[in-house]
C-alpha cells in the first residue's frame, strides 16, 4: 500500500486560501461539472514539472469516479439540504458532513498522488504553460466537457501562477 505523504493536499489547502483561486475552482466545478481535484492535480503536476500521460488521465478518471461520483458528491448534497434545513441539530449535522466531505478529498487527492509514476518529466516549460497544457490534455479527454470550460481552467492556472 503506498504510503501517505499528504504533500498534494498540503499544497492544495495552501493555494485554495487564495480567494481568486477558490473562485476559480468553485465555478469550474458550479458551472462545467470539472472535478476540483482532478484541477488542481494538474496545477501541482506543472508545479513538479510533470505532464499526465494518457495512462495517468485514464487513472485520474477512474479515481474521479471512485471518489467525487460515489461519494464526496452525495455527500455535498447531504450537507447543502441539511444547511437549509430548519432542525435543531442541522448545524452539528453541517459540521459532521462537512468533516466526512473533507476526509473524502483527502483520500481522493492521495490516491491522485500516488499515480504521479504515470507523469512525464517536461523540462522546457515554465509551470504556468505546463499547467495550461495540462488543462489541455484533460479537457481534450474529456470529451463532453464545453469549450467555455477552457476559460475556467485558464483563469484557475492564472490565479495559481500569475501572468
Amino acid at each position: 500500500m503506498p504510503r501517505m505523504q499528504n504533500d498534494f493536499w498540503n499544497w492544495s489547502v495552501n493555494v485554495y486560501e487564495n480567494p481568486a483561486t477558490k473562485t476559480a475552482c468553485l465555478h469550474a466545478q458550479n458551472t462545467y461539472l470539472l472535478d476540483v481535484n482532478t484541477l488542481l492535480w494538474l496545477c501541482w503536476l506543472a508545479t513538479k514539472n510533470k505532464a499526465p500521460s494518457p495512462k495517468a488521465l485514464e487513472k485520474c478518471e477512474d479515481i474521479r469516479r471512485r471518489w467525487s461520483q460515489k461519494l464526496t458528491n452525495n455527500i455535498r448534497r447531504a450537507r447543502k439540504t441539511v444547511s437549509a434545513s430548519t432542525l435543531p441539530t442541522a448545524p452539528k449535522l453541517k459540521t459532521e458532513l462537512l468533516k466526512l466531505e473533507l476526509m473524502c478529498e483527502k483520500h481522493h487527492q492521495q490516491d491522485l498522488e500516488n499515480i504521479t509514476q504515470y507523469t512525464t518529466e517536461v523540462s522546457d516549460m515554465s509551470p504556468q504553460a505546463l499547467c495550461h497544457q495540462n488543462m489541455g490534455r484533460y479537457l481534450a479527454s474529456q470529451h463532453s466537457v464545453e469549450r467555455a470550460a477552457i476559460t475556467a481552467t485558464k483563469a484557475l492556472c492564472f490565479s495559481i501562477f500569475g501572468s
